[in-house]
């Protein structure tokens, strides 16, 4: 009887007997055997070949560009060494089962991961140098790109750090953004004093847009300091990190206050506001730190402001603005669109009404049609923070969706809808305080930024 199909019961041992493969299949299975053995043995062929040769040369090669300071070319190298390696070890541990050669090619794996770590290191080092020198040339604008480069080339190698090494990057890191929000106030400072030369030579317009540059710069190095204090405060001692912090506060609030008092010497009372409520934010965050008489005195002076600003407007309201665009005005360039929507921005929902006409009859009769206008535009939206950003992205997806749909109307919105509402960088949380007023007597435009001695270390 047949048991399985695999073989005859052997009624007087009860075992079964193996059936007899066929001399074909026996012959079959021996060949598949012996053509696995011989695609194993060039395997192993080639890939001895490659560590013993190829990989070697692309880590001398590796070294010599390190040597000479070609650091990407060096990186690439060290690369393609540690990728024939990984092969090896996976080959040798998996299929040969051999573990002398599958340990030998893992330290080389770790040899060559460690090269790359130097690589990055010293790249980071390189820019970092560069940096350095520009930044006590006062060169800001250009030592900020290679800050950057610093920094992207230090987190690279914090991926390959091990154990002993993880400090030493972050120490490279922490002094590179520490540096990148000292430039970032630096650039403010020269907006911020360039802006107050020309308000008092009552060009306030210009005055106004390089406020704004102003106004950037410090939310840029505000914003770093708070989103990578933990990294920060491995470098600084924490009376220095609260120091660099309300001083960034301290600027931030002086510019809106100098905007707002533009404005109020305009007549356009509901941006003044606006911007003294912005100041204010940014002085009530000063309270608890080294510099606080000088938070309570802007502090104060915003406070006094503000409730006199009620009193005025409670007695007689003011015009929002005093300039009007003459219908025979030339087409509105793209300057004239980003400083209705800064506008725009200060108002409450309830006062942007006229505004909101205005802006639509601007991008539909002449942006929509001239898509170079239009493309220059998003381009300055993407150019801002990212608060700036998501405040236009708002109003002129807001503005688009009024206008009949078509094509054009489709595109602009989509590519809108794309601009990222963040660069990465954690936004600031204030507390929502409701100021508590104090008279005051009027005051002077130009407030002078105090003086403070963040970069005397440099």
């Amino acid at each position: 009887m047949s048991i399985g199909g695999f073989g005859i019961l052997m009624p007087e041992t009860g075992i079964a007997k193996p059936a007899m493969i066929p001399k074909e299949l026996q012959d079959t299975k021996k060949q598949a055997v012996i053509q696995q053995i011989k695609s194993i043995s060039k395997e192993r062929a080639a890939i001895l070949k490659d560590t013993e040769f190829t990989a070697v040369r692309h880590w001398n090669d590796g070294v010599g560009n390190l040597n000479l300071k070609k650091f990407n070319e060096a990186i690439g190298s060290f690369k393609k060494a540690l990728a024939i390696y990984k092969k090896a070890v996976d080959f040798f541990k998996n299929k040969e089962k051999d573990e002398k050669l599958s340990a030998e090619h893992q330290k080389n794996i770790e040899k060559c991961e460690s090269a790359i770590y130097s690589s990055y290191f010293n790249w980071g080092s390189e820019y970092f140098n560069e940096g350095l020198l520009l930044h006590k040339g006062k060169e800001f604008n250009k030592a900020l790109p290679k800050y950057n480069e610093a920094t992207s080339n230090y987190k690279e190698a914090e991926k390959l750090a091990r154990k002993g090494e993880k400090n030493k990057v972050q120490e490279a890191l922490a002094n590179t953004y520490y540096n990148i929000t000292l430039v970032h106030s630096a650039i403010g400072d020269g907006f911020y004093f360039d802006a107050q030369e020309l308000v008092e030579k009552d060009q306030t317009e210009e005055g106004l847009k390089v406020y704004t540059k102003a106004k950037e710069s410090y939310a840029m190095a505000l914003n770093l300091l708070v989103s990578e204090e933990k990294i920060i405060g491995k470098l600084l001692t924490d009376s220095k990190l609260e120091l660099a912090k309300k001083t960034f506060l301290r600027n931030s609030s002086f510019t809106y206050k100098n905007v707002g008092d533009v404005y109020e010497g305009r007549g356009e009372l509901e941006y003044a506001k606006y911007e003294y409520e912005k100041g204010l934010k940014f002085a009530v965050q000063m309270k608890q730190g080294p510099i606080k008489d000088n938070a309570m005195t802007i502090e104060g002076q915003l406070r006094d402001t503000l409730k006199e600003m009620e009193s005025i407007t409670a007695k007689a309201p003011q015009p929002l603005h005093t300039k009007e665009v003459a219908s025979t005005k030339a087409k509105p360039s793209v300057d004239d669109v980003i400083n209705l929507i800064d506008k725009m921005t200060m108002l409450s929902t309830s006062s942007q009404s006229e505004k909101e006409k205005e802006l639509l009859n601007i991008i539909n009769s002449d942006f929509l049609p001239h898509p170079a206008d239009f493309d220059t535009l998003i381009s300055r939206i993407r150019s801002k923070t990212s608060t700036t950003r998501r405040e236009y992205k708002i109003v002129l997806i807001k503005i688009l969706k009024k206008i009949p749909k078509g094509p054009e109307v489709d595109k602009r919105l989509e590519q809108l809808q794309k601009i990222p509402d963040t660069d990465g960088l954690k936004p600031l949380q204030f507390k929502k305080e409701k100021p508590q007023f104090k008279p005051r007597k009027p005051h002077g435009i130009g407030q002078t930024l105090p003086s403070n001695n963040l970069r005397a270390n440099l």
